[in-house]
């Protein structure tokens, strides 16, 4: 009787598959008539009807650069409340998390609003980390909200002026509203925009 042979197979290979040729959207099946628009119930049962890619890397993969950035500028607009911050934050940390490509392109604009509220977010400013990177650079808008006394002070924030470099509107807020020296925010040289508030 032969020895039973045993075959050695390798990790099975996914196919890649291009979402825009799998689809069966086409602005033929799209277009109702010559002199109709499409309406929003014929695209809406194209899209539901058209088969979807399974792979990890279908949609990103197939968007250029410039489309993802076009996404981007709008998920980077500027927040003007902490939760509209928190919300813009988590969003962009999010894509930077997806791919290594996201990450290269929407790091910048993670970075290009900074707010910082305690010591510790300011710690994490100066990180060796943060600039080794140059992420300093990125950031247009800076928010320090601190308070007149407490244990985070405007001035610390303002101190990290050297570490933001390209800054061009800069907020403070501080509870109460304090009296503050104009001659810190000197080291701001590309500011074009000053707000000091209360956040009472």
């Amino acid at each position: 009787m032969a020895a039973p042979t045993t075959r050695r197979v390798g990790p099975m290979r996914r196919r890649r598959t291009d979402p825009l040729a799998d689809t069966s959207i086409s602005l033929s099946a799209l277009t109702l008539g010559r002199d109709e628009a499409p309406g929003a119930a014929a695209i809406a049962n194209a899209i539901a009807n058209a088969p979807v890619s399974t792979s990890p890397d279908s949609m990103a993969a197939n968007l250029l650069d410039d489309v993802l950035v076009l996404i981007l500028e709008e998920l980077g607009r500027p927040a003007h409340t902490p939760e509209a911050y928190r919300d813009r934050q988590d969003a962009l940390r999010n894509v930077c998390l997806a791919s290594r490509r996201l990450l290269r392109l929407a790091r910048p604009y993670l970075w290009r609003q900074v707010a910082v509220r305690s010591r510790n977010q300011l710690t994490l400013l100066k990180s060796p980390e943060a600039a080794a990177a140059a992420l300093g650079v990125r950031t247009r808008l800076y928010t320090v909200v601190g308070s007149g006394s407490g244990p985070f002070n405007l001035d610390e924030g303002v101190g990290a002026a050297s570490l933001l470099p390209e800054v061009v509107e800069l907020r403070l807020t501080s509870a109460p509203l304090v009296t503050f020296m104009l001659a810190s925010l000197e080291q701001f040289t590309r500011a074009s925009t000053f707000s000091l508030l209360s956040s009472l």
